[in-house]
């Protein structure tokens, strides 16, 4: 009789047990299912790029659901991906915009909705940022883009005057006449080599996509126009100066040799073809910087607390002795 309650006993305590587990899963279940939800919208597709990897990384480590799209450089198509977003309820997005002449309409909707947002990389116009109170940039200051890639070339052996003449010819080729980051970027190279007592000559300034195809097609145009009159070409990003040194190459000329060119971005790939003298140099980003600002931002905005409009954080300039090997 003592061991049949026993038995009755164990069985009650493991019965007792076995709820107690099921309740414990269910509970980090539904806890789990209530995290906050962000949605990172790149401008285009570069999900296992070391930024946007780090980046969903961090979120996620913080207890986030993350989810990405991209639009491809299509403003209309981010537009829509992020209307889908707000109609899916997401509590918070991370935006970096393919046109930031269009943040402002971008303002309007997430303020309708009431969802906080922070924008990345391509800083939006200041009118936008004003609008709502629940918005916010984070990168690097863009007025100091030019100006670290003149510094580039100032250290440089001849600072950019390969021809000894006195002068240094530039051409510029960057991203859409409209984009406020490759206006400020084109105005800071030139300025930079002034304040640098150089003599800087413009020879055009070529504006186009933020694309591989654009800087080749665009550097080759203007190598068959300016031939060895361009000393410095300075590209508006990375992408744009992978182009352009595919140009330089199928013309047969030699990059530090023929004519110096810099980057903007500082991806790995890039800095490896900095290292490999394939480009004189590139802007990086602070990306451990950046993830750590864009989260903790993302924190106070989710918290309801106030959050600055900007928050900058350094770029650097990369030439190759410091560049990736």
């Amino acid at each position: 009789m003592k061991d049949e309650k026993k038995t009755r006993l164990l069985l009650l305590a493991a019965g007792l047990l076995f709820l107690c587990l099921v309740l414990a899963v269910s509970l980090a279940f539904c806890a789990g299912g209530n995290k906050p939800r962000i949605g990172i919208c790149l401008r285009q597709n570069q999900e296992q790029s070391e930024y946007t990897s780090l980046l969903k990384e961090q979120l996620q480590e913080a207890g986030y659901r993350v989810s990405t799209v991209s639009a491809e450089n299509d403003q209309s198509r981010q537009t829509e991906q992020i209307g889908e977003l707000i109609e899916k309820e997401y509590d918070l997005l991370v935006i970096e915009p393919v046109m930031v002449g269009v943040s402002g309409e971008l303002a309007q909707q997430l303020q309708q909705a009431q969802i906080p947002a922070i924008f990345i990389n391509y800083k939006p116009d200041e009118a936008a940022l004003e609008l709502w109170d629940r918005l916010s940039y984070v990168g690097c200051q863009e007025e100091l883009h030019g100006v670290f890639q003149g510094e580039l070339v100032l250290e440089t052996a001849k600072k950019g005057d390969l021809n000894g003449d006195g002068t240094v010819s530039c051409l510029i080729i960057t991203g859409p006449e409209d984009d406020r980051r490759a206006q400020l970027q084109a105005q800071g190279c030139i300025q930079a080599l002034t304040d640098g007592n150089m003599n800087p000559d413009p020879v055009a300034t070529l504006w186009g996509a933020w694309s591989l195809e654009s800087g080749r097609k665009l550097c080759a145009d203007a190598l068959s126009q300016y031939g060895k009159d361009i000393e410095v070409i300075f590209c508006g990003n990375d992408t744009i100066a992978q182009g352009a040194a595919e140009a330089i190459g199928a013309g047969g000329w030699n990059v530090g040799k023929d004519l110096l060119v810099v980057g903007l971005g500082g991806t790995e790939e890039v800095q490896e073809l900095v290292a490999a003298g394939q480009l004189t140099g590139t802007v990086a980003q602070d990306i451990q910087g950046q993830c750590r600002q864009v989260l903790a931002v993302a924190e106070r905005l989710l918290a309801g607390e106030e959050a600055e409009n900007e928050y900058y954080v350094n770029c650097k300039p990369v030439a190759a002795d410091v560049a990736t090997p």
